[in-house]
């Protein structure tokens, strides 16, 4: 290990293009699963000046009313809704949903009690009872996949989240930018933002703040020493509280100048462009992929509410409850014993 180095992590605000199609798109599939926990969504948006475009496979019983669902996102995410919006769904493919539902060379299984959510389906094939930490058939066992995937989990002891700490700090500077505006703590915002971390590492352990960077959209009129005092002041110094700035970190507010045209009017949005501010911050590999779904829930209306500042930080999301390490601990453990013709 280097006894010296710098990691860097980014996150955007829920008013960044890119993030504003992950919800406009995890806003549809709960939709779904409202009226249809079993209802199969791989829904991508694609989002510019005056247009967003909905498309993908949807399957459920009741197709939720698309146009409007954008409409509100983008307003409730501070923007204006004067979008014309067009929708290209279509039921899932018949291919991939036989291979969902379960195939043995052909032959048919029975259905699996939910369908998959999110792109490809592939879903892991054991599940283990926290009870006894034993192996389950069922829902995720008699399952199968429509794609492949590699799935990486990942966590460490740097923070309360389990996330490396610039992951965190990055998420809670934009987090707070956000709240800043909504409760008119700083006045003349705009919804877009994004921030960036370097935290300076010695013998494997954070030790100072190298950099931060805060991106944010704002009135024509707003003067820009002012919002780099108040971005400092209730932004910046409170999101860093477990490891303040020195005298020689290097703080930087809107470094390319002005950011009064923000949204879709700016950049183009597009669903699946921050998965690494999403999970590990590009400090640990991401393959992208699904999670057990009868153990996690993930049948239910849950996603939009979890989409944004890092799907790994919200401490009442399901897959951040950490009630089944003893007995992932002691199937783990198992797993290693057993003698390498047995696995």
């Amino acid at each position: 290990m280097r006894d010296k180095y710098i990691l860097t992590a980014e996150s955007v605000t829920e008013g960044h293009p890119d993030k504003l199609c992950d919800t406009i798109a995890d806003s549809v599939l709960d939709a779904c699963l409202s009226s249809d926990p079993a209802a199969r969504v791989a829904c991508e948006v694609i989002a510019t000046a005056g247009k967003i475009i909905v498309a993908g496979e949807i399957t459920a019983r009741e197709l939720p009313d698309i146009p409007a669902i954008v409409c509100r996102t983008v307003r409730e995410t501070g923007y204006g809704s004067d979008y014309e919006v067009e929708v290209i769904t279509h039921d899932q493919s018949s291919d991939i949903a036989g291979a969902v539902e379960g195939s043995n060379m052909g032959s048919p299984r029975k259905p699996s009690a939910a369908g998959c959510v999110g792109k490809g389906g592939a879903r892991e094939r054991t599940q283990f009872s926290p009870q006894a930490g034993t192996e389950l058939s069922g829902l995720c066992a008699d399952a199968g996949a429509g794609d492949q995937g590699i799935m990486y989990g990942y966590a460490c002891n740097e923070t309360a989240e389990f996330l490396p700490l610039p992951v965190v700090m990055a998420h809670r500077l934009t987090l707070l930018l956000t709240n800043a505006r909504k409760a008119g703590t700083i006045l003349g915002l705009g919804p877009d933002g994004k921030a960036q971390v370097s935290v300076e590492y010695q013998s494997g352990r954070p030790h100072r703040i190298a950099a931060v960077v805060v991106s944010c959209q704002h009135d024509a009129d707003k003067d820009m020493d002012e919002l780099r005092q108040e971005i400092l002041r209730h932004v910046i110094v409170p999101a860093l509280r477990d490891l303040p700035p020195d005298p020689n970190t290097e703080v930087f507010v809107n470094p390319s100048g002005r950011f009064v045209l923000g949204g879709f009017e700016a950049d183009t949005g597009l669903t699946g462009r921050k998965l690494m501010a999403d999970t590990y911050g590009g400090l640990a590999p991401h393959g992208g992929g699904a999670l057990m779904i009868s153990a996690l829930g993930l049948d239910r209306p849950i996603f939009a509410r979890f989409c944004n500042y890092g799907h790994f930080t919200h401490q009442d999301a399901p897959w951040e409850q950490t009630d089944r390490t003893a007995a992932l601990a002691e199937a783990c453990g198992r797993e290693a014993r057993r003698m390498p013709h047995e696995r």
